[in-house]
């Protein structure tokens, strides 16, 4: 298991769930996978994010 820290910056907060904006956000992972995948988990359109 892997434990991943994101946080989405500016417009992309109006893309996420209230509780999640403007904050780190953390995921738990139970296989592997992609970071598109992980990005697209919150809600987040992965077409939407210029830079990681």
């Amino acid at each position: 298991m892997m434990t991943v820290t994101v946080r989405f910056y500016e417009e992309l907060n109006d893309f996420l769930l209230p509780s999640n904006r403007k904050k780190d956000c953390q995921k738990i992972l139970s296989h592997r996978t992609t970071v598109k995948d992980v990005i697209q988990s919150f809600g987040v359109p992965h077409t939407e994010v210029d830079l990681m």
